[in-house]
């Protein structure tokens, strides 16, 4: 899935594929310090349905110059 991260799970976990990972829909230099609070953010949200949330986002570890 393609995502901003701007989504709030429901209390349940609802039925997700096993198989679904998440990138970010924009990771130009000047927008990835957000990105990534973004993504803190999700795997924060999401962790009371999805413990291991973080190893679904599919983000490189540094932004390139």
């Amino acid at each position: 899935m393609i995502t901003d991260f701007a989504y709030y799970p429901p209390d349940e976990r609802p039925d997700y594929p096993r198989k679904l990972y998440y990138a970010p829909i924009d990771t130009s230099k000047a927008s990835w310090e957000y990105v990534k609070e973004d993504a803190e953010e999700f795997c924060q949200n999401m962790y009371h349905i999805e413990p291991n949330i973080c190893r679904h986002i599919l983000m490189p570890q540094k932004q390139k110059n």
